[in-house]
């Protein structure tokens, strides 16, 4: 294993004898990359271009079609498959009455830090069907704000130099491009490059879409080189429109603290989910935290202890001082499907996460990917490659 090699990690494990085959009803398909004649019939042409600007090379299946009104789709995609320009996927079969699962991983080695692509992505994947890529010559930038009755937004920034060995961009805008994507397409898109040899990310326009095509490089089993094309279509957004997209300006915070391992907090919201819709963040500043969440019949809290509270920079203005004493707990109500979400960043295995707490305001998670494992405070921008910010606002009563 040598620094800037790309490994995948696929794990499957099966109930039956481990050995597969294609048998059954066709339930996947998915564009060819070749070259191809126009199909012939109008219900072919209008289903094609319904593939390309939703799904490019991605696999799709009926039921995607469904979702996006070509309800009378079998005999264009019947036209589709016998001319090749779409593949069909056959369901893998094991032995009758088995069951299989399959688990997938990417990670790529250098020096002092492990990246995982597709974890980043991963834990957007609750938040919103799409999200806003911004591409600037030092970092990638991914931002998603959810619907205006859950109120939760997403900021994150990732490294170029922790993703990319070869990066460069160029626009008339400050050498910064705007995209939006399904979140959906891209995580398929990421899978198809796991084990590649060499991914490259590129910008492109096909028949007129714009695209972010990903040109995978791989090798068969007898050492030949194959090449893939996975297109994920995106929408190509101007500076003033992402003017109008602004991260939330939030008054400073009453305590900020070092979270516990999410492990635990997960094993703990899966508890208490079904409870309420509400859940009660507290924390002081004395390193102790406070997860509740109560109804007409039950009232749980979760204490931890012995979390390190944050100083705040001395370079900077302090915080505006309270009168309240060091162990009385400042509180924020958040929706409990919000805070389950932000659970989710668990996939990017964090280095470390700080919880900010703004009384009647928000809660405010920071959460950092670092090259190690779980640090301390002194830690958090040790080897850091990236973060992702949760603004999560209180549930009005």
């Amino acid at each position: 294993m040598e620094e800037g090699e790309l490994f995948a990690i696929e794990t499957f494990g099966s109930t039956g004898r481990g050995y597969v085959l294609e048998q059954g009803a066709c339930s996947h398909y998915g564009k060819d990359q070749g070259q191809h004649a126009p199909p012939r019939t109008m219900a072919a042409k209008k289903l094609l271009a319904t593939i390309n600007k939703n799904f490019g090379t991605l696999p799709f299946c009926r039921r995607y079609l469904d979702r996006l009104g070509e309800t009378q789709h079998y005999l264009g995609l019947k036209n589709l498959v016998d001319a090749g320009i779409v593949n069909t996927y056959l369901p893998l079969h094991d032995i009758k009455g088995s069951y299989t699962a399959q688990f997938e991983h990417t990670f790529i080695l250098r020096p002092t830090v492990k990246e995982v692509l597709s974890r980043v992505v991963q834990s957007i994947d609750k938040l919103s069907k799409s999200a806003v890529l911004k591409l600037t010559v030092e970092k990638l930038h991914i931002v998603v704000i959810t619907d205006i009755g859950s109120g939760l937004q997403l900021w994150s920034d990732v490294a170029v130099n922790a993703l990319f060995t070869d990066y460069q961009i160029e626009s008339l805008h400050n050498n910064e491009i705007y995209l939006e994507f399904s979140i959906d397409n891209l995580q398929r898109a990421l899978k198809s490059a796991q084990g590649a040899l060499k991914t490259t990310l590129k910008l492109t326009k096909k028949q007129g879409l714009p695209i972010l095509s990903l040109i995978i490089q791989n090798q068969s089993t007898t050492g030949r080189e194959i090449t893939l094309c996975q297109d994920v279509p995106v929408r190509v957004m101007t500076p003033l429109q992402m003017e109008a997209i602004r991260e939330p300006l939030v008054p400073d915070s009453q305590v900020h603290i070092m979270m516990p391992p999410l492990n635990s907090l997960r094993s703990i919201a899966e508890r208490i989910k079904g409870m309420g819709d509400r859940v009660a963040v507290s924390a002081n500043r004395e390193g102790a935290m406070k997860i509740r969440v109560a109804n007409d019949l039950v009232d749980i809290t979760t204490f931890f202890r012995g979390l390190e509270n944050l100083a705040y920079d001395s370079t900077q203005d302090p915080p505006t001082q309270s009168d309240r004493e060091p162990g009385d707990f400042y509180t924020a109500v958040v929706d409990m499907k919000n805070f389950i979400r932000f659970l989710q960043s668990y996939h990017v295995a964090p280095k470390n996460i700080v919880c900010c707490i703004i009384e009647h305001h928000a809660v405010v998670f920071y959460v950092y990917i670092g090259s190690a494992g779980y640090g301390g405070v002194s830690e958090i921008n040790d080897q850091a490659c990236g973060s992702l910010t949760y603004f999560i606002p209180v549930r009005q009563v």
